[in-house]
């Protein structure tokens, strides 16, 4: 089974450094769940797609593919 450890906090308070700190020393991928997020606001901005209609924004979702891989 896959481990994941969430980090959750304000915005400032050091949580990305902490995981990626973390994350490096137990061989974790670090997965900044925001830029996720903002990912796909983007894209359904960019495809105009109705952020009201939650039928809409459910047939777009699965369409938007995002590569996650290591930095380094």
């Amino acid at each position: 089974m896959a481990r994941v450890v969430a980090i959750d906090g304000p915005s400032g308070a050091g949580k990305s450094s902490v995981s990626r700190i973390v994350g490096g020393k137990l061989g974790f991928l670090h997965v900044d769940s925001g830029a996720l997020y903002r990912i796909m606001t983007w894209q359904a901005l960019v495809r105009k797609v109705d952020t009201d209609d939650p039928d809409a924004v459910a047939a777009f979702a699965p369409t938007v593919e995002i590569e996650c891989r290591p930095e380094n």
